[in-house]
């Protein structure tokens, strides 16, 4: 493994939890720890400043082009899955709760739909905001990813391909649960890689 320029100590390392138990921990080649990573930060100082401040101003473009995505024809009639969506989390809550009930859906989007609603109003794009708003999380949520195991620029890379991804729109302009489980699959990944 010497021959390819990486470690074997690196590639595959062996870490103990707190319980004693061992585990392996399998990290990409030429990946960086993030003690590596804050290491060249403190050393290269000014230098690191120009290429975050480009990444960031980046970023906040890719959110705007998110928005934008998110809420393209979002003032159209609703279908037939968003008119139960609507009329569901106008209910009452213990209706809403029996509603639900019946469903095979999981209730949080419902239950939050419900606030949603009461806040901001039953029009079309007010009621698709809210999957929309989700998908901007999501996005950022990527970028969280792709920064932590790989840096920023590969970060950047992981959230244009999400955010041009066709399903992750189709989500983000549909009022149903379908954003929601797409940003909390991409952060219970990111809290997975964490432990």
């Amino acid at each position: 493994m010497k021959a390819l320029g990486w470690s074997a100590k690196r590639y595959l390392s062996l870490r103990r939890n707190s319980v004693g138990a061992c585990r392996r921990k399998i990290i990409v080649p030429n990946m960086k720890t993030k003690a590596e990573r804050d290491a060249d930060t403190n050393n290269s100082g000014e230098i690191q400043q120009e290429p975050r401040t480009l990444s960031m101003v980046c970023l906040v473009l890719l959110l705007l082009l998110s928005s934008f995505f998110a809420l393209y024809h979002s003032a159209t009639a609703y279908g037939t899955d968003e008119v139960w969506s609507v009329k569901t989390a106008s209910l009452n809550y213990s209706a809403e709760i029996a509603a639900v009930k019946a469903d095979v859906h999981p209730p949080l989007y419902f239950l939050i739909l419900h606030s949603w609603m009461r806040l901001f109003g039953k029009e079309e794009r007010t009621v698709r905001s809210l999957s929309g708003l989700f998908y901007l999380l999501s996005v950022l949520a990527v970028f969280g990813i792709g920064r932590e195991l790989y840096g920023r620029k590969t970060a950047l890379l992981c959230a244009v391909i999400y955010l041009s991804s066709p399903l992750a729109i189709l989500a983000a302009q549909f009022a149903r649960m379908y954003s929601l489980l797409s940003l909390f699959s991409i952060l219970s990944t990111w809290l997975y890689l964490q432990f």
